[in-house]
């Protein structure tokens, strides 16, 4: 049974009681060894390369994640939906780092609406719970199995962590700015984790072209098995900034420029 802390707002069905922690992504997936966390002042403030590649970290022992969901959301969601996730979550390790890059574009063998579920439950936790209580057909798309279809407005994208990636991220509601129309152009969450990344869209084209819109998977049967060839791009993950996918060297560059 996960183990529970101070009381607070269910980030799913915003109940408020004891809270669970939630691994993001599950802990069957590949996520169950310590995982450093840099502090991301810390990371603003670095003066230098080595500092921004270093930067001083603390463990978390039990993984990626936090405590937001009740223990009820926990367990229905834990029972229903991680299965079918660590199983594509399995064959995206073996397609991407198993015999990378021959591999990449291999068929999956998936069950895709209790994958779109579990994206929006973990989605739910990282971006805490005002997202979920502001949007009642979300609360009910995940703890409904048979539900089917997300609201226009979002939209879900998937990649791969490239083999070259240096770290794991996860952001709650992200907005960029366009500035010379002085107004968002993008808006979305991203959970980074190997072997795969996700980006939820809010009423916002995907920060980067080169992500594969999987939001057609929450419109499957519940139950449904489909073989799917996803092409699935390998993008880098080496910065804190959601949707920032260059490599470490045009990242140094650019830190370069800026300090001169």
């Amino acid at each position: 049974m996960a183990r529970k802390k101070a009381d607070g707002i269910c980030c799913i069905c915003g109940d408020y009681g004891p809270l669970t922690f939630e691994h993001i992504p599950p802990e069957s997936a590949f996520n169950d060894q310590a995982v450093l966390m840099a502090d991301i002042h810390q990371l603003i403030a670095a003066r230098t390369i080595e500092e921004r590649r270093n930067p001083p970290t603390r463990k978390q022992q039990r993984g990626s994640g936090r405590h937001s969901l009740c223990g009820s959301c926990n367990s229905k969601t834990g029972a229903w939906y991680v299965p079918p996730y660590l199983r594509w979550a399995q064959q995206g390790w073996q397609n991407a780092y198993g015999s990378f890059p021959v591999l990449m574009h291999r068929p999956f063998e998936i069950e895709p609406l209790a994958i779109a579920k579990q994206l929006m439950a973990m989605f739910a936790s990282a971006c805490g719970p005002g997202f979920f209580q502001k949007r009642s057909e979300l609360p009910r798309f995940v703890l409904n199995r048979s539900q089917t279809g997300l609201p226009p407005d979002i939209r879900l994208y998937a990649y791969y962590v490239h083999p070259r990636s240096r770290a794991s991220r996860q952001s709650g509601i992200t907005g960029s700015l366009n500035l010379d129309r002085a107004e968002p152009s993008y808006t979305y969450s991203e959970i980074a984790f190997r072997p795969f990344g996700f980006v939820m869209c809010l009423n916002s084209p995907p920060p980067d072209s080169r992500l594969f819109d999987i939001t057609f998977m929450a419109n499957a049967s519940e139950g449904e098995l489909r073989t799917l060839s996803l092409p699935l791009r390998p993008l880098e993950v080496n910065s804190f900034l959601p949707g920032d996918f260059r490599s470490d060297d045009e990242i140094d560059a650019a830190f370069d420029a800026s300090a001169s």
